[in-house]
């Protein structure tokens, strides 16, 4: 596994509601290698967003397997996969859900800071992410004086205080208007090449896909590569 940042094996997800059975994921396979940049999409409710979430380890699979470094995310308890969130993925969602009460550069170290970091390395870090997401004049700032493209500009940031090998983000720029949208990916994408990452971005926007390096599309359950 060392030059593959994740590997999922026989992914299925399945949702009861009364006696109907709805498989959202089937037997889904991916081998992706670190530094990869993949992008995937499909129709609304196709779990692009569940898939994430398993490989996050917010949400559990019905059966299969997700390998990510030394970690098998499918079997851990919550203790565990606390860690591995802090250690190995970064997370990216539609609304940036910063702090209120904390500046820009506040909300960018503190998941440092509270990970055990000292808090002058951690604000070091934090404002070496600022730099690379064009916002260092804006550390002093509380989100309510920020506009929402900076905001997620910040997430972006806080997503990768802890070095993780992974970012996943899911439909980053999908609370955005389009000039927005196109500051946040060009960001995004420049910023996961700089700093060595593996990116995974799920969104319904197919013309961000000449940006991945791998586009797959969820269909009918099935993971596709495009």
């Amino acid at each position: 596994m060392s030059d593959i940042a994740l590997k999922v094996e026989n992914l299925t997800k399945t949702y009861f509601s009364g006696n109907e059975e709805l498989k959202i994921l089937n037997s889904v396979n991916l081998e992706l290698p670190k530094k990869t940049k993949l992008i995937i999409t499909g129709e609304s409710g196709c779990g692009k967003s569940t898939f994430l979430n398993m490989i996050a380890g917010i949400d559990s699979p019905s059966s299969g397997k997700i390998l990510a470094g030394k970690w098998d995310v499918s079997q851990m308890n919550e203790t565990s996969l606390s860690f591995y969130r802090k250690e190995y993925v970064g997370l990216v969602f539609q609304f940036h859900n910063l702090l209120d009460e904390f500046t820009a550069l506040e909300n960018v170290m503190l998941p440092a800071f509270m990970s055990g970091v000292p808090k002058k390395k951690a604000i070091e870090r934090a404002r070496i992410l600022l730099e690379q997401v064009h916002l260092q004049d804006r550390a002093t700032h509380f989100p309510s004086q920020l506009s929402g493209g900076e905001r997620q500009r910040i997430a972006v940031a806080r997503a990768l205080i802890n070095n993780p090998e992974i970012l996943l983000a899911d439909e980053p720029t999908g609370n955005l208007d389009e000039k927005n949208s196109k500051i946040v990916e060009e960001i995004l994408f420049d910023i996961v090449s700089k700093n060595d990452k593996t990116l995974i971005l799920v969104t319904h926007d197919r013309e961000l896909c000449s940006k991945a390096d791998i586009h797959m599309e969820i269909v009918n359950g099935d993971l596709k590569r495009l």
